[in-house]
């Protein structure tokens, strides 16, 4: 009976992790101040956990940003999202006629690794830090339509109400936490824009990765730098957001190898504000 048992637990989350089904997940009411630094410290009891899946996210909501953070401790997840960007796109049956994404982070082009390697063949001490702090100083806002893209520095993202914070250690943990508008307003110029919905649809993915790319991409791997890193402050602890007693869920997602581009797909349902 226990192996038929765990092979049914097996078969739900094989179903869960396609890439044409969509996990259910349960925004939480934003009680506490929320302070955007990628340290998940103040998310332990909100991150949601799919057992033996090595990717967990959490959401809180008020009336006016959606709150964000996705934790991964699988080393082939992370380097992808460091190495080739991750972008996020929502959708609401409000604004299912538009569309808004942000890419972030935005990753490395090949063009890039290969000057820095060029520049430095050796693989000296802090070459990927280097290109990875480079890539956290901008994004992309993508929307309202499929072909618009809106590139921007990080503080001007700052500066229009969208908050977004990178913590990375290649030991350790990947940490991505960002605040989001609901709304469009004159202070939140970048939005999902939820109408009255309380449903979003959110799906997260790498870029379609090449097999032009595997060579770099070795390379790039094997000058590394061991030590964690973060955006807008450079070096980061590498200490947060371990396994350790942390709740996580995985979202739907498949990754056989480095080689295959991640995706992840949410039904999130906004919480409401209780008296």
């Amino acid at each position: 009976m226990k192996f038929f048992a765990k092979l049914l637990v097996l078969a739900i989350s094989m179903l869960l992790f396609s890439n044409c089904h969509s996990l259910p997940l349960s925004s939480v009411w934003k009680n506490t101040d929320i302070k955007i630094d990628a340290n998940p410290d103040e998310w332990k009891a909100i991150l949601q956990d799919i057992p033996d899946r090595p990717f967990g996210i959490g959401m809180q909501n008020d009336d006016k940003f959606l709150y964000l953070c996705i934790s991964s401790w699988d080393r082939s997840i992370n380097e992808q999202i460091v190495r080739h960007g991750l972008t996020m796109t929502f959708e609401t049956n409000s604004g299912k006629h538009s569309v808004f994404g942000i890419h972030f982070p935005v990753g490395m082009t090949r063009e890039e690794i290969k000057q820095a390697m060029e520049e430095n063949p050796d693989h000296e001490h802090g070459l990927m830090k280097d290109l990875f702090d480079r890539s956290l100083e901008k994004l992309e806002v993508l929307g309202p339509t499929q072909s618009d893209t809106l590139p921007m520095k990080l503080n001007q993202a700052d500066a229009c109400g969208l908050l977004l914070r990178i913590q990375y250690s290649p030991k350790g943990n990947f940490v991505y936490e960002a605040k989001i508008p609901l709304r469009e307003d004159s202070a939140n110029k970048f939005a999902i824009g939820i109408g009255q919905d309380t449903v979003i649809q959110l799906k997260c993915e790498t870029a379609n990765l090449s097999s032009r790319d595997s060579e770099v991409q070795h390379t790039a791997e094997s000058g590394a730098s061991e030590e964690g890193m973060s955006a807008g402050g450079g070096m980061g602890a590498g200490k947060h957001g371990g396994r350790g007693g942390m709740g996580h869920n995985g979202p739907t997602h498949q990754m056989a190898n480095p080689g295959e581009q991640f995706k992840a797909s949410f039904t999130i349902t906004l919480a409401r504000k209780t008296d």
